[in-house]
């Protein structure tokens, strides 16, 4: 039996994603249709702006480090935090495992102390997250151009 973990309900039924499937906890009908089709487009994918639309990312192979991290961004410095284990290399098709909670509170505390050591240092970050809050279409043309120094992203 599944055991929600979160305290998100939708009509008075908990929500829970585990192991990245999700699907045989809603209803084909009504809101569990909506939230499934939802989800899937919120977790493991990014909104690429465009001019005139956005487009969505691919997903990630299960065993890249994106897909098995979360991205932090504390006063606009931004971190990578594993937050799952890779596959086995004997079966690369098996669900990741989520790290354990220690591990993981562990390297968010890590990610806290590197921002007040360099807050304390007096460094200070470029605000990146600006360019996202900047109209749709001026934001597709300024990704574009600074997609260069990305290749691959």
């Amino acid at each position: 039996m599944l055991v929600p973990q979160a305290g998100v309900k939708l009509r008075d039924r908990p929500v829970c994603i585990l192991n990245h499937s999700i699907d045989h906890l809603f209803d084909a009908h009504s809101a569990g249709a909506w939230l499934l089709e939802s989800v899937e487009k919120m977790f493991n994918t990014a909104r690429i702006p465009e001019p005139l639309c956005d487009t969505i990312s691919e997903l990630p192979h299960p065993s890249c480090r994106e897909a098995r991290s979360i991205l932090l961004m504390v006063h606009d410095w931004c971190y990578s935090v594993i937050v799952y284990g890779p596959p086995p290399s004997d079966n690369p098709s098996a669900p990741l495992i989520l790290l354990p909670v220690g591990e993981i509170e562990a390297h968010l505390r890590a990610v806290v102390l590197d921002v007040e050591s360099r807050l304390s240092n007096g460094e200070k970050a470029l605000p990146v997250g600006v360019l996202s809050a900047d109209e749709r279409d001026r934001w597709a043309k300024v990704r574009s151009q600074t997609s260069v120094f990305l290749p691959g992203r």
